[in-house]
């Protein structure tokens, strides 16, 4: 055997060596990326909370605050379509979250997978009200399996009893409607007797705060965007476009004070923005002189945002490129009949939302960019 030849062949084996440790190696490190995300799916796993025998009209106050209980399973990653994940999801620093019952269906939800969640790379958690358990429908329901993080609600029929756990106890019941005066509460609405869904607004919102804590989402997710169900994207919302300084909130549909119905916000200022509620619950007189004006959610949202220094200094509008949408279904359940059909079996709730949504997803990148800056609070007016 030549020289030349035992000199190949050395060089050879050294280069398969070598070629070999680095396939251990990124197998080795490809274990541990697999380990890690397993684990993260253990230690925060889709949570369901239910209401133990779904007894909810309870005598004592304490027994309403720890009768509700949560269970608690894991779903992993491989167990569920490809397609229902953005590439990877386990290292991604904003999460989306869904508040309240779920309508208008799989259109709309296929728009927020495909021009909020996959655009921004984000997660996807669902605070929603639960089914009975013999409705087995959510099994089939693509927003509950794109989810990463789940929580089913109690459906109270008086949402006062779900004020009662933000509360800590049922004295608001007694302290709080007396500073009101004959007008109804939206504030309220969905608890004792009240007309509107204000109360179930901003309890969801607690239920949020409660979880971000629990799970110590800040220093998980640098940036929250809080949504509902029955929002069409028509264009990518891109939040990067958005300084993570500032709160920000889609034009349009303020009613007096600022919308509740789309919030992007950073860790810092997540459970301030959220903290709406509570603080009337626990010492209403604080606010006597307010409540004895007739007010929305929107004007009491505005008003504790302004009370916490977030509004209007930290409060900004982009574009809007989402508006309410309806099911043919979703008209049996809600207050407003359905609006224009824009695409097949998708109608329109404020047509004026879809309007301004298409106006929005006209623009260039620059003209939207051009309009968040002269919205921008940092800009002399």
């Amino acid at each position: 055997m030549s020289k030349r030849f035992r000199r190949k062949a050395f060089l050879f084996r050294v280069c398969f060596l070598v070629l070999a440790g680095q396939v251990l190696l990124l197998c080795h490190r490809w274990a541990e990326e697999e380990q890690q995300e397993h684990y993260s799916v253990e230690i925060l796993p889709r949570i369901h909370f239910t209401p133990a025998e779904s007894n909810l009209s309870l005598k004592s106050s304490s027994a309403l605050i720890t009768e509700p209980s949560f269970s608690s399973g894991s779903q992993r990653r491989d167990e569920l379509s490809d397609t229902l994940w953005p590439a990877d999801t386990f290292r991604n620093r904003t999460l989306v979250v869904v508040l309240g019952s779920l309508r208008c269906g799989e259109a709309a939800w296929k728009s927020l997978y495909r021009n909020v969640l996959d655009v921004n790379n984000a997660d996807l958690a669902v605070i929603t009200q639960a089914k009975p358990k013999s409705d087995n429908s959510r099994h089939t329901v693509s927003l509950l399996q794109r989810a990463k993080y789940v929580w089913e609600v109690p459906s109270f029929t008086d949402w006062a009893d779900a004020l009662d756990l933000m509360a800590g106890g049922r004295a608001w019941r007694e302290r709080v409607p007396e500073y009101y005066t004959d007008h109804e509460s939206g504030i309220l609405g969905g608890a004792l007797n009240y007309s509107g869904s204000g109360a179930i607004i901003f309890w969801y919102r607690w239920f949020l705060t409660e979880r971000i804590r629990e799970l110590n989402w800040k220093s998980r997710y640098d940036r929250f965007v809080i949504t509902r169900s029955d929002h069409f994207y028509l264009c990518p919302h891109d939040i990067n476009e958005l300084d993570p300084y500032f709160m920000w909130v889609p034009q349009g549909q303020t009613w007096g004070g600022v919308t509740d119905r789309y919030l992007v916000v950073n860790a810092s200022n997540v459970l301030e923005a959220l903290n709406i509620l509570p603080p009337l619950l626990k010492n209403p007189s604080r606010y006597s002189n307010y409540l004895q004006r007739k007010v929305n959610t929107e004007h009491f949202l505005a008003m504790r945002w302004r009370e916490q220094s977030l509004f209007p200094d930290k409060r900004n509008k982009f574009p809007r490129t989402m508006f309410v949408c309806m099911a043919r279904e979703d008209a049996l359940t809600s207050w407003k009949p359905l609006g224009i059909e824009v695409f097949p079996g998708v109608f329109t709730k404020y047509h004026i939302e879809f309007s301004t949504s298409q106006q929005a997803c006209r623009m260039s990148r620059q003209e939207r960019l051009d309009f968040i800056a002269r919205k921008s609070n940092l800009l002399p007016t």
